[in-house]
Protein backbone atom coordinates (compact mmCIF):
# COMPACT_ATOMS: atom_id res chain seq x y z
CA UNK A 1 0.00 0.00 0.00
CA UNK A 2 3.05 2.57 0.46
CA UNK A 3 4.74 1.85 -2.47
CA UNK A 4 1.14 2.36 -3.99
CA UNK A 5 0.36 5.48 -2.57
CA UNK A 6 3.73 7.19 -3.49
CA UNK A 7 3.62 5.94 -6.82
CA UNK A 8 0.18 8.02 -7.46
CA UNK A 9 2.43 10.67 -5.70
CA UNK A 10 4.88 10.50 -7.84
CA UNK A 11 2.61 10.69 -11.22
CA UNK A 12 0.46 13.17 -9.88
CA UNK A 13 3.27 15.67 -8.92
CA UNK A 14 4.77 15.08 -12.92
CA UNK A 15 1.10 15.56 -13.98
CA UNK A 16 1.15 18.73 -12.10
CA UNK A 17 4.26 19.63 -13.69
CA UNK A 18 3.71 19.44 -16.91
CA UNK A 19 0.07 21.17 -16.96
CA UNK A 20 1.92 24.24 -15.33
CA UNK A 21 4.67 24.28 -17.83
CA UNK A 22 1.98 24.58 -20.88
CA UNK A 23 0.02 27.35 -18.75
CA UNK A 24 3.31 29.74 -18.07
CA UNK A 25 3.63 30.73 -21.43
CA UNK A 26 -0.15 31.85 -22.03
CA UNK A 27 -0.12 33.11 -18.44
CA UNK A 28 2.78 35.79 -19.17
CA UNK A 29 0.98 37.13 -22.37
CA UNK A 30 -2.07 38.35 -20.10
CA UNK A 31 0.61 39.82 -17.80
CA UNK A 32 2.21 41.43 -20.71
CA UNK A 33 -1.38 42.63 -22.01
CA UNK A 34 -3.38 43.73 -18.32
CA UNK A 35 0.23 46.06 -17.85
CA UNK A 36 0.17 48.13 -21.00
CA UNK A 37 -3.61 48.79 -20.93
CA UNK A 38 -2.30 49.74 -16.93
CA UNK A 39 0.27 52.25 -18.36
CA UNK A 40 -2.28 53.95 -20.68
CA UNK A 41 -4.99 54.39 -18.14
CA UNK A 42 -2.60 55.54 -16.00
CA UNK A 43 -1.59 58.17 -18.92
CA UNK A 44 -5.57 58.90 -19.33
CA UNK A 45 -5.91 59.14 -15.59
CA UNK A 46 -3.36 62.00 -15.19
CA UNK A 47 -4.62 63.80 -18.45
CA UNK A 48 -8.05 64.00 -16.91
CA UNK A 49 -7.12 64.60 -12.83
CA UNK A 50 -4.84 67.41 -14.14
CA UNK A 51 -8.13 68.93 -16.56
CA UNK A 52 -10.22 68.68 -13.30
CA UNK A 53 -7.76 70.66 -11.14
CA UNK A 54 -7.75 73.59 -13.85
CA UNK A 55 -11.73 73.43 -13.54
CA UNK A 56 -11.96 73.08 -9.69
CA UNK A 57 -9.46 76.28 -9.35
CA UNK A 58 -12.02 77.99 -11.53
CA UNK A 59 -14.76 77.56 -10.12
CA UNK A 60 -13.60 77.78 -6.48
CA UNK A 61 -12.47 81.03 -7.56
CA UNK A 62 -16.18 81.97 -8.67
CA UNK A 63 -18.05 80.61 -5.64
CA UNK A 64 -15.59 82.75 -3.58
CA UNK A 65 -16.47 85.82 -4.90
CA UNK A 66 -20.17 84.30 -5.10
CA UNK A 67 -20.05 83.79 -1.59
CA UNK A 68 -17.81 87.14 -0.89
CA UNK A 69 -21.08 88.90 -2.98
CA UNK A 70 -23.50 86.56 -0.46
CA UNK A 71 -22.07 88.00 2.33
CA UNK A 72 -21.73 91.36 1.67
CA UNK A 73 -25.58 91.40 0.51
CA UNK A 74 -26.02 89.95 4.15
CA UNK A 75 -23.66 91.88 5.77
CA UNK A 76 -25.88 94.75 4.15
CA UNK A 77 -29.09 93.61 5.12
CA UNK A 78 -27.55 93.33 8.78
CA UNK A 79 -25.90 97.00 8.74
CA UNK A 80 -29.21 97.97 7.51
CA UNK A 81 -30.54 96.55 10.42
CA UNK A 82 -28.45 97.74 12.46
CA UNK A 83 -28.99 101.57 10.89
CA UNK A 84 -32.90 100.92 11.75
CA UNK A 85 -31.97 99.67 15.80
CA UNK A 86 -29.24 102.37 15.77
CA UNK A 87 -32.17 104.83 14.38
CA UNK A 88 -34.57 103.33 17.00
CA UNK A 89 -32.64 103.93 20.05
CA UNK A 90 -31.88 107.24 19.33
CA UNK A 91 -35.61 107.85 19.12
CA UNK A 92 -36.32 105.70 22.47
CA UNK A 93 -33.13 107.29 24.26
CA UNK A 94 -34.48 111.14 23.18
CA UNK A 95 -38.06 109.48 24.59
CA UNK A 96 -36.34 108.11 27.89
CA UNK A 97 -35.41 111.90 28.57
CA UNK A 98 -38.27 113.30 28.43
CA UNK A 99 -40.02 110.49 30.43
CA UNK A 100 -37.85 111.29 32.83
CA UNK A 101 -37.96 114.99 33.03
CA UNK A 102 -41.93 114.36 33.46
CA UNK A 103 -41.20 111.60 36.36
CA UNK A 104 -38.98 114.05 38.41
CA UNK A 105 -41.82 117.05 38.28
CA UNK A 106 -44.38 114.05 39.39
CA UNK A 107 -41.84 112.86 42.00
CA UNK A 108 -41.27 116.43 43.28
CA UNK A 109 -44.85 116.56 43.86
CA UNK A 110 -45.78 113.54 45.26
CA UNK A 111 -42.75 113.97 48.40
CA UNK A 112 -44.84 117.15 48.99
CA UNK A 113 -48.13 115.33 49.49
CA UNK A 114 -46.37 112.46 51.63
CA UNK A 115 -44.17 115.13 53.75
CA UNK A 116 -46.33 113.62 57.14
CA UNK A 117 -46.05 109.98 56.49
CA UNK A 118 -43.19 109.18 58.93
CA UNK A 119 -44.63 110.88 61.60
CA UNK A 120 -47.97 109.54 61.72
CA UNK A 121 -46.38 105.69 61.04
CA UNK A 122 -44.17 106.52 64.26
CA UNK A 123 -47.51 107.53 66.06
CA UNK A 124 -49.39 104.81 64.82
CA UNK A 125 -47.00 102.29 66.47
CA UNK A 126 -46.35 104.03 69.41
CA UNK A 127 -50.63 103.82 69.50
CA UNK A 128 -50.02 100.13 68.47
CA UNK A 129 -47.80 99.27 71.38
CA UNK A 130 -49.66 101.12 73.71
CA UNK A 131 -53.07 98.76 72.27
CA UNK A 132 -50.74 95.38 72.48
CA UNK A 133 -50.34 96.05 76.11
CA UNK A 134 -53.88 96.75 76.90
CA UNK A 135 -55.11 93.78 74.56
CA UNK A 136 -52.38 91.37 77.04
CA UNK A 137 -54.11 93.42 79.90
CA UNK A 138 -57.37 92.07 78.54
CA UNK A 139 -56.59 88.60 78.20
CA UNK A 140 -55.09 88.72 81.50
CA UNK A 141 -58.23 89.62 83.22
CA UNK A 142 -60.51 87.21 80.95
CA UNK A 143 -58.17 84.56 82.52
CA UNK A 144 -58.26 85.82 85.99
CA UNK A 145 -61.53 86.06 85.27
CA UNK A 146 -62.48 82.33 84.88
CA UNK A 147 -59.96 81.77 87.61
CA UNK A 148 -62.17 83.62 89.91
CA UNK A 149 -65.00 82.05 88.90
CA UNK A 150 -62.90 78.67 89.53
CA UNK A 151 -62.00 79.81 92.90
CA UNK A 152 -65.64 80.46 94.03
CA UNK A 153 -66.65 77.28 93.09
CA UNK A 154 -64.09 75.94 94.51
CA UNK A 155 -64.57 78.24 97.82
CA UNK A 156 -68.33 76.78 97.64
CA UNK A 157 -67.35 73.33 97.40
CA UNK A 158 -65.00 73.61 100.76
CA UNK A 159 -67.52 75.48 102.43
CA UNK A 160 -70.38 72.73 101.75
CA UNK A 161 -67.89 70.03 102.26
CA UNK A 162 -66.81 71.23 105.97
CA UNK A 163 -70.76 71.74 106.70
CA UNK A 164 -71.00 67.95 106.13
CA UNK A 165 -68.10 67.18 108.07
CA UNK A 166 -69.48 69.42 111.15
CA UNK A 167 -72.83 67.66 110.78
CA UNK A 168 -70.77 64.15 110.86
CA UNK A 169 -69.13 65.15 113.65
CA UNK A 170 -71.77 66.43 116.28
CA UNK A 171 -73.38 62.89 115.61
CA UNK A 172 -70.70 61.06 115.98
CA UNK A 173 -70.03 63.11 119.25
CA UNK A 174 -73.61 62.73 120.66
CA UNK A 175 -73.39 59.23 120.07
CA UNK A 176 -70.33 58.95 121.98
CA UNK A 177 -71.83 60.77 124.62
CA UNK A 178 -74.43 58.54 125.15
CA UNK A 179 -72.41 55.70 124.87
CA UNK A 180 -70.27 56.83 127.17
CA UNK A 181 -72.99 57.34 130.00
CA UNK A 182 -74.54 54.07 129.58
CA UNK A 183 -71.10 52.48 129.82
CA UNK A 184 -70.84 54.78 133.24
CA UNK A 185 -74.46 53.66 134.10
CA UNK A 186 -73.38 49.68 132.75
CA UNK A 187 -70.37 49.91 135.29
CA UNK A 188 -72.16 51.36 138.40
CA UNK A 189 -74.80 48.43 137.93
CA UNK A 190 -71.82 45.84 137.84
CA UNK A 191 -70.68 47.54 141.08
CA UNK A 192 -73.92 47.15 142.77
CA UNK A 193 -74.54 43.67 142.62
CA UNK A 194 -71.06 42.90 144.47
CA UNK A 195 -72.26 45.46 147.38
CA UNK A 196 -73.09 43.94 150.74
CA UNK A 197 -74.09 45.56 154.07
CA UNK A 198 -71.09 46.52 155.86
CA UNK A 199 -68.50 46.24 153.40
CA UNK A 200 -66.99 49.48 152.50
CA UNK A 201 -67.63 50.66 148.74
CA UNK A 202 -65.06 50.57 146.12
CA UNK A 203 -65.85 53.77 144.98
CA UNK A 204 -66.60 56.04 148.39
CA UNK A 205 -65.63 53.40 151.20
CA UNK A 206 -69.04 53.82 152.90
CA UNK A 207 -70.80 51.09 155.01
CA UNK A 208 -73.73 51.56 153.98
CA UNK A 209 -75.66 51.21 150.58
CA UNK A 210 -79.05 53.10 150.80
CA UNK A 211 -79.34 53.42 147.12
CA UNK A 212 -77.34 51.12 144.88
CA UNK A 213 -77.79 51.57 140.97
CA UNK A 214 -80.14 49.22 139.36
CA UNK A 215 -79.96 48.49 135.69
CA UNK A 216 -82.71 49.04 133.52
CA UNK A 217 -84.33 46.09 131.23
CA UNK A 218 -82.08 43.66 129.88
CA UNK A 219 -79.69 45.93 127.71
CA UNK A 220 -76.22 44.09 126.84
CA UNK A 221 -73.44 46.23 128.91
CA UNK A 222 -71.23 48.44 126.65
CA UNK A 223 -67.89 46.68 126.17
CA UNK A 224 -64.67 49.50 126.65
CA UNK A 225 -63.62 48.47 123.08
CA UNK A 226 -66.58 49.22 121.95
CA UNK A 227 -66.70 52.99 123.40
CA UNK A 228 -63.08 53.26 122.48
CA UNK A 229 -64.17 52.90 118.62
CA UNK A 230 -66.47 55.43 119.00
CA UNK A 231 -64.10 57.89 120.54
CA UNK A 232 -61.55 56.77 117.31
CA UNK A 233 -64.64 57.64 115.28
CA UNK A 234 -65.16 60.77 117.15
CA UNK A 235 -61.88 62.27 116.71
CA UNK A 236 -61.05 61.51 113.12
CA UNK A 237 -64.21 63.27 111.72
CA UNK A 238 -63.26 66.26 114.70
CA UNK A 239 -60.18 65.93 112.18
CA UNK A 240 -62.11 65.84 109.23
CA UNK A 241 -64.04 69.11 110.63
CA UNK A 242 -61.11 71.13 111.79
CA UNK A 243 -58.73 69.91 108.09
CA UNK A 244 -62.03 71.13 106.02
CA UNK A 245 -62.80 74.55 107.84
CA UNK A 246 -59.31 75.07 107.00
CA UNK A 247 -59.95 74.27 103.75
CA UNK A 248 -63.15 76.52 103.38
CA UNK A 249 -60.66 79.17 105.10
CA UNK A 250 -58.09 79.29 102.26
CA UNK A 251 -60.31 78.66 99.16
CA UNK A 252 -62.75 81.82 100.88
CA UNK A 253 -59.28 83.81 101.11
CA UNK A 254 -58.03 83.27 97.26
CA UNK A 255 -61.47 83.81 96.17
CA UNK A 256 -61.62 87.58 97.60
CA UNK A 257 -57.36 87.82 97.00
CA UNK A 258 -58.28 87.60 93.04
CA UNK A 259 -61.83 89.29 93.30
CA UNK A 260 -59.72 92.35 94.68
CA UNK A 261 -57.16 91.72 91.63
CA UNK A 262 -60.16 91.47 88.88
CA UNK A 263 -61.24 94.49 90.16
CA UNK A 264 -58.17 96.86 90.70
CA UNK A 265 -56.93 95.50 87.39
CA UNK A 266 -60.42 96.16 85.75
CA UNK A 267 -60.56 99.86 86.88
CA UNK A 268 -57.10 100.71 85.99
CA UNK A 269 -58.09 99.63 82.13
CA UNK A 270 -61.27 101.41 82.29
CA UNK A 271 -59.42 104.55 83.27
CA UNK A 272 -57.33 103.66 80.17
CA UNK A 273 -60.15 103.32 78.01
CA UNK A 274 -62.18 106.10 78.93
CA UNK A 275 -59.14 108.50 78.71
CA UNK A 276 -59.39 108.02 74.45
CA UNK A 277 -63.17 107.41 74.04
CA UNK A 278 -66.73 108.71 74.93
CA UNK A 279 -67.67 105.61 76.90
CA UNK A 280 -68.77 106.15 80.29
CA UNK A 281 -67.78 104.02 82.90
CA UNK A 282 -68.96 101.16 84.05
CA UNK A 283 -68.74 98.68 81.07
CA UNK A 284 -68.27 94.94 80.92
CA UNK A 285 -64.74 93.16 79.96
CA UNK A 286 -66.86 92.40 76.69
CA UNK A 287 -66.90 95.87 75.45
CA UNK A 288 -63.58 96.38 76.24
CA UNK A 289 -62.67 93.19 74.00
CA UNK A 290 -64.91 94.32 71.22
CA UNK A 291 -63.38 98.04 71.27
CA UNK A 292 -59.75 96.84 71.53
CA UNK A 293 -60.42 94.96 68.63
CA UNK A 294 -61.80 97.69 66.67
CA UNK A 295 -59.23 100.17 67.70
CA UNK A 296 -56.60 97.20 66.47
CA UNK A 297 -57.75 96.53 63.48
CA UNK A 298 -58.32 100.16 62.53
CA UNK A 299 -54.43 101.10 63.59
CA UNK A 300 -53.08 98.08 61.89
CA UNK A 301 -54.72 98.98 58.63
CA UNK A 302 -53.18 102.75 59.26
CA UNK A 303 -49.73 101.07 59.81
CA UNK A 304 -49.93 98.98 56.60
CA UNK A 305 -50.46 102.17 54.68
CA UNK A 306 -48.09 104.45 56.31
CA UNK A 307 -45.89 101.71 55.85
CA UNK A 308 -46.52 101.72 51.91
CA UNK A 309 -46.36 105.45 51.80
CA UNK A 310 -43.25 105.67 53.43
CA UNK A 311 -41.69 103.10 51.21
CA UNK A 312 -42.86 105.01 48.32
CA UNK A 313 -41.46 107.93 49.96
CA UNK A 314 -37.70 106.42 50.39
CA UNK A 315 -37.81 105.24 46.90
CA UNK A 316 -38.88 108.66 45.64
CA UNK A 317 -36.44 110.44 47.36
CA UNK A 318 -33.78 107.87 46.73
CA UNK A 319 -34.72 107.93 42.66
CA UNK A 320 -34.25 111.81 43.49
CA UNK A 321 -30.79 111.72 44.49
CA UNK A 322 -29.83 109.69 41.76
CA UNK A 323 -31.26 112.41 39.39
CA UNK A 324 -28.60 113.97 38.45
CA UNK A 325 -26.54 110.82 37.56
CA UNK A 326 -29.17 109.64 35.02
CA UNK A 327 -29.73 112.85 33.41
CA UNK A 328 -25.80 112.74 32.71
CA UNK A 329 -26.49 108.76 31.68
CA UNK A 330 -29.40 109.59 29.36
CA UNK A 331 -27.47 112.70 27.59
CA UNK A 332 -24.29 110.16 26.88
CA UNK A 333 -26.70 107.65 25.82
CA UNK A 334 -27.91 109.96 23.19
CA UNK A 335 -24.84 110.94 22.03
CA UNK A 336 -23.70 108.03 21.33
CA UNK A 337 -27.22 106.50 20.03
CA UNK A 338 -26.48 109.55 17.62
CA UNK A 339 -22.59 108.03 17.09
CA UNK A 340 -24.01 104.58 16.44
CA UNK A 341 -26.39 106.25 13.53
CA UNK A 342 -23.64 107.55 11.38
CA UNK A 343 -21.61 104.50 11.99
CA UNK A 344 -24.03 102.32 10.47
CA UNK A 345 -24.95 104.78 7.67
CA UNK A 346 -21.53 104.73 6.92
CA UNK A 347 -20.84 100.58 7.11
CA UNK A 348 -24.26 100.25 4.38
CA UNK A 349 -22.41 103.00 1.78
CA UNK A 350 -19.04 100.93 1.98
CA UNK A 351 -20.80 97.29 1.58
CA UNK A 352 -22.85 98.86 -1.16
CA UNK A 353 -19.81 99.72 -3.06
CA UNK A 354 -18.15 96.15 -2.76
CA UNK A 355 -20.91 94.53 -3.88
CA UNK A 356 -20.98 96.49 -7.34
CA UNK A 357 -17.28 95.70 -7.87
CA UNK A 358 -18.08 92.08 -6.87
CA UNK A 359 -20.88 91.71 -9.69
CA UNK A 360 -18.87 93.23 -12.27
CA UNK A 361 -16.10 90.09 -11.62
CA UNK A 362 -18.40 87.16 -11.96
CA UNK A 363 -17.70 84.94 -14.64
CA UNK A 364 -20.54 82.61 -14.06
CA UNK A 365 -23.98 83.54 -14.50
CA UNK A 366 -24.63 81.41 -11.15
CA UNK A 367 -23.50 78.79 -8.36
CA UNK A 368 -25.16 76.21 -10.53
CA UNK A 369 -23.63 76.56 -14.03
CA UNK A 370 -20.12 76.75 -11.94
CA UNK A 371 -21.09 73.56 -10.07
CA UNK A 372 -22.32 71.60 -12.94
CA UNK A 373 -19.26 72.27 -15.17
CA UNK A 374 -16.93 71.21 -11.81
CA UNK A 375 -19.26 67.84 -11.50
CA UNK A 376 -18.82 67.19 -15.32
CA UNK A 377 -15.37 67.25 -14.98
CA UNK A 378 -15.57 65.09 -11.62
CA UNK A 379 -17.28 62.41 -13.70
CA UNK A 380 -14.74 62.48 -16.30
CA UNK A 381 -11.78 62.07 -13.84
CA UNK A 382 -13.46 59.40 -11.77
CA UNK A 383 -14.28 57.78 -14.79
CA UNK A 384 -10.64 57.28 -15.74
CA UNK A 385 -9.89 56.25 -12.08
CA UNK A 386 -12.34 53.68 -12.70
CA UNK A 387 -10.52 52.26 -15.83
CA UNK A 388 -7.08 52.99 -14.03
CA UNK A 389 -8.66 50.69 -10.82
CA UNK A 390 -9.80 47.72 -13.02
CA UNK A 391 -6.41 47.99 -15.26
CA UNK A 392 -4.24 47.37 -12.07
CA UNK A 393 -6.43 45.07 -10.30
CA UNK A 394 -6.56 43.02 -13.63
CA UNK A 395 -2.77 43.35 -13.64
CA UNK A 396 -2.24 42.27 -10.07
CA UNK A 397 -4.62 39.37 -10.76
CA UNK A 398 -2.78 38.24 -13.83
CA UNK A 399 0.51 38.64 -11.90
CA UNK A 400 -0.66 36.21 -8.87
CA UNK A 401 -2.10 33.69 -11.52
CA UNK A 402 1.23 33.49 -12.53
CA UNK A 403 3.55 33.96 -9.80
CA UNK A 404 0.79 30.91 -8.31
CA UNK A 405 2.09 28.66 -11.50
CA UNK A 406 5.44 29.77 -10.98
CA UNK A 407 5.56 28.40 -6.89
CA UNK A 408 3.36 25.22 -7.96
CA UNK A 409 6.35 24.53 -10.49
CA UNK A 410 9.54 25.32 -8.29
CA UNK A 411 7.50 23.35 -5.96
CA UNK A 412 7.02 20.02 -7.94
CA UNK A 413 10.58 20.28 -8.75
CA UNK A 414 11.30 20.06 -5.26
CA UNK A 415 9.58 17.38 -4.50
CA UNK A 416 9.79 14.82 -7.68
CA UNK A 417 13.66 14.10 -6.98
CA UNK A 418 12.82 13.13 -3.13
CA UNK A 419 9.02 11.10 -4.49
CA UNK A 420 11.61 9.15 -6.93
CA UNK A 421 13.99 8.07 -4.41
CA UNK A 422 11.22 6.95 -2.34
CA UNK A 423 9.33 4.68 -4.07
CA UNK A 424 12.53 2.95 -5.83
CA UNK A 425 13.44 2.38 -2.03
CA UNK A 426 9.84 1.00 -1.63
CA UNK A 427 10.46 -1.29 -4.57
CA UNK A 428 13.56 -2.68 -3.58
CA UNK A 429 11.73 -3.58 0.13
CA UNK A 430 8.72 -4.67 -1.62
CA UNK A 431 10.75 -7.01 -3.90
CA UNK A 432 12.94 -8.23 -0.81
CA UNK A 433 9.80 -9.11 1.08
CA UNK A 434 8.70 -11.35 -1.43
CA UNK A 435 11.73 -12.98 -1.65
CA UNK A 436 11.87 -13.58 1.57
CA UNK A 437 8.41 -15.23 1.72
CA UNK A 438 9.20 -17.27 -1.66
CA UNK A 439 6.39 -15.33 -3.50
CA UNK A 440 5.99 -13.94 -6.70
CA UNK A 441 4.88 -10.09 -6.47
CA UNK A 442 1.15 -10.75 -8.45
CA UNK A 443 1.06 -13.56 -5.09
CA UNK A 444 1.91 -11.09 -2.47
CA UNK A 445 -0.82 -8.96 -4.05
CA UNK A 446 -3.65 -11.57 -4.23
CA UNK A 447 -2.70 -12.66 -0.16
CA UNK A 448 -3.31 -8.87 0.98
CA UNK A 449 -6.05 -8.46 -0.82
CA UNK A 450 -7.53 -11.51 0.66
CA UNK A 451 -6.91 -10.35 3.88
CA UNK A 452 -8.49 -7.03 3.35
CA UNK A 453 -11.58 -8.94 2.49
CA UNK A 454 -11.88 -11.26 5.18
CA UNK A 455 -11.55 -8.20 7.78
CA UNK A 456 -14.18 -6.42 5.97
CA UNK A 457 -16.66 -9.12 6.22
CA UNK A 458 -16.27 -10.00 9.70
CA UNK A 459 -16.70 -5.87 10.55
CA UNK A 460 -20.19 -6.30 8.19
CA UNK A 461 -20.81 -9.55 10.19
CA UNK A 462 -20.50 -7.62 13.47
CA UNK A 463 -22.34 -4.22 12.24
CA UNK A 464 -25.26 -6.83 11.44
CA UNK A 465 -25.63 -8.60 14.68
CA UNK A 466 -25.24 -5.23 16.79
CA UNK A 467 -28.22 -3.51 14.74
CA UNK A 468 -30.31 -6.84 15.36
CA UNK A 469 -29.80 -6.75 18.98
CA UNK A 470 -30.70 -3.19 19.15
CA UNK A 471 -33.71 -3.81 16.92
CA UNK A 472 -34.48 -6.68 19.93
CA UNK A 473 -34.14 -4.10 22.60
CA UNK A 474 -36.04 -1.47 21.50
CA UNK A 475 -39.24 -3.80 20.77
CA UNK A 476 -38.97 -5.07 24.56
CA UNK A 477 -38.76 -1.56 25.30
CA UNK A 478 -42.24 -0.46 23.45
CA UNK A 479 -43.80 -3.61 25.18
CA UNK A 480 -43.20 -2.21 28.55
CA UNK A 481 -44.30 1.23 28.22
CA UNK A 482 -47.53 0.12 27.08
CA UNK A 483 -48.41 -2.92 29.11
CA UNK A 484 -48.22 -3.89 33.06
CA UNK A 485 -47.68 -7.61 33.10
CA UNK A 486 -49.97 -9.19 30.67
CA UNK A 487 -52.50 -6.25 30.61
CA UNK A 488 -52.46 -2.67 28.65
CA UNK A 489 -51.50 -0.24 30.37
CA UNK A 490 -54.52 2.41 30.92
CA UNK A 491 -54.27 5.89 29.57
CA UNK A 492 -54.14 7.99 32.58
CA UNK A 493 -54.41 11.73 30.37
CA UNK A 494 -57.13 12.08 27.71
Amino acid sequence: DRLSDKEKDLRKTQDQKENTEKLLPEQNTMVEQAQTAEVNAQVNAQKTIAAYTAIKTKVDDALKQMMALETAQKELTTAKKQLATAQKTQANTQKEQTDYTQKLNLWQKRVHELEHVKAALAKAESRQETLRKWTAACTALTNLQKQLQQAGQKASAAQEKFLQDQAAYKQAQEEYEHAHQQYLNDQAGILAEELTANTPCPVCGSLEHPHPYVPQGNKKPIERGELNALEKRKNTLNDAQIQSAGNAKGANEKAESLREQFTRQLNELQQNITSLTHIERPFALTDIENILQKWQKKNTADITTFTVQTAELDKIQAALARSTDELNHLQKAMEQASAAVQAADGCCKSIQGRITTLHQQQTYANSQTAQAELRQAEQTRDKAQHTLTAAQNTTRKAQAVLQSSKTILSECLRKLPLLQNEVTNLQEQYQKACEERRLSAAAWKSLTESYSLTQGKNIQQACQKYKEQQKTLQGKKAALLTTIGEQKRPELCP
